[in-house]
């Protein structure tokens, strides 16, 4: 088993102990027609956003992340017996990155001073619109923010990590597997209640989000209101056919239209991607995928299996 050997003092397992660090894990929230939203996030290290609130868009709503961290004893951090002097400051930073997104940064979230004496910190993380693409991942650290007195075996420059590991890791998958579609809206006096867009040509690695396939409606509609808030019985039925047609649209062309090979389709596919969406729905509603017409008619078979589930609940 390799050991680690630090060249400086850093905050291990028995320092996190000692100064008694707890971190929480990620709240989520954004707003939505002018209210904070709060997004129920599961324990689990691999969030799956669009598929916990079906309102939240990538494209349309920011993202804010809150990470709650308390230390008992900051003060311990300090001194020769510490990881930095007295003058020091030490820092919260989150290191950013996804490689569907083609991004990675680090930024300061907040500071640990020995002249403030706090010991709660509330760490917040916004994303705006369109910055969140595919799977991002998020480690909190702790690292030297600035250095004023430096003693022996310290780090001595400022942005030298100081946590021996993250204080906590998690991946936030904002294009989810298919249990959301991307939905948009358009303004058409006269036009139809809804269209399709679709731009992916390799549903293998195209990802399933509001830059390859969006459903757009209409807000001159004169039903668009009624649909949009799904308060009638009628409404919801309408929604729910526009939602299979959709399906059916995005099955057919990969299985029927596209230049994917049979068995590539059948084998795992790529997380947040076109064809992880379309195998998603062909195992979660068992689709006849025979031809075109059978793809239509057992989405329908399986809605309505779903209604009337639903129903006997109530």
């Amino acid at each position: 088993m390799a050991s680690i050997i630090n060249l400086y003092k850093k905050i291990d397992a028995a320092k996190v102990r000692e100064i008694g660090l707890r971190v929480s894990p990620p709240n989520l929230s954004y707003r939505y027609e002018g209210e904070d939203i709060s997004i129920d996030t599961p324990k689990t290290n691999e969030i799956l956003i669009s598929d916990l609130d079906s309102n939240w868009s990538p494209d349309l709503n920011e993202l804010k992340v809150e990470i709650s961290v308390q230390i008992e004893k900051p003060i311990l951090l300090f001194g020769a017996n510490g990881v930095t002097d007295y003058k020091n400051k030490i820092g919260f930073g989150a290191h950013v990155y996804s490689s569907e997104g083609k991004f990675q940064y680090s930024q300061n979230l907040g500071t640990i001073s020995y002249q403030n004496q706090e010991n709660f910190w509330l760490l917040t993380k916004t994303f705006p619109p369109g910055s969140l693409r595919g799977k991002v991942f998020f480690h909190l650290f702790l690292y030297l923010q600035e250095v004023h007195q430096v003693q022996k075996h310290q780090a001595n420059l400022a942005g030298m990590k100081l946590s021996e590991s993250n204080l906590c890791e998690f991946s936030i998958s904002v294009d989810g597997e298919g249990s959301t579609f991307p939905i948009g809206e358009y303004e058409e006096k006269g036009g139809p209640l809804w269209k399709m867009e679709t731009y992916f040509t390799e549903p293998d690695t195209d990802l399933f989000n509001y830059d390859n396939i969006r459903i757009l409606f209409n807000t001159k509609h004169p039903v668009f209101a009624q649909v949009k808030e799904e308060k009638t019985k009628v409404s919801k039925t309408l929604m729910q056919e526009i939602m299979i047609e959709a399906m059916a649209m995005i099955i057919n062309k990969v299985y029927f239209e596209g230049d994917i090979l049979a068995q590539d389709i059948d084998e795992e596919p790529a997380p947040g991607t076109v064809l992880a969406a379309v195998q998603y729905w062909k195992s979660t509603f068992d689709v006849d995928i025979s031809n075109t017409i059978s793809v239509m008619n057992s989405l329908r078979v399986a809605m309505l299996n779903i209604d009337s589930s639903e129903e006997e609940q109530e």
